[in-house]
């Protein structure tokens, strides 16, 4: 048996906002569940939208996943000035080796995707990907993880 379960305990899009400052953008709805299951409650993005990051609560794969998929909308953001923006997640392998692609979504449409293999020994790992594809709409962003065997 597998367990695929990302701890994406605090994912959420950094965007640069005028003299420095950032804009924080965290998940605020569910967009798909396929199989995937909230630690507690119901709502997946309730698990993901706290700070500072909270491991004890975490979304779940489905055992043995190959294709399903967890998307969650953002809160609506302001179009920052240019400047790099970052996408943090917070991944863990449960049970067996694990490919993670986390993919940063305008609307329907793919803006960049992550690939993160890890190994359960890995622990909870924080990735910090540098965003490079061009957005337009940052009142639409949306995060789509999907788990499978590597």
């Amino acid at each position: 048996m597998f367990g695929f379960a990302p701890y994406a305990a605090l994912p959420y899009a950094t965007l640069p906002e005028a003299e420095g400052a950032r804009q924080c953008l965290r998940p605020v709805s569910d967009i798909a569940a396929n199989g995937w299951t909230p630690s507690a409650g119901s709502d997946l993005f309730a698990m993901l939208d706290e700070s500072p990051a909270d491991d004890a609560d975490y979304d779940r794969s489905p055992d043995n996943p190959t294709t399903e998929f967890m998307e969650v909308a953002f809160a609506a953001g302001a179009t920052p000035p240019a400047g790099p923006r970052t996408l943090s997640t917070r991944l863990q392998a449960i049970g067996a080796p694990t490919r993670f692609v986390v993919d940063l979504r305008e609307s329907a449409a793919s803006v960049q995707s992550f690939t993160h293999d890890l190994v359960p020994k890995d622990g909870v790992a924080q990735f910090n990907d540098v965003v490079t594809g061009a957005i337009t709409d940052y009142s639409d962003l949306r995060l789509r993880v999907t788990a499978s065997a590597p």
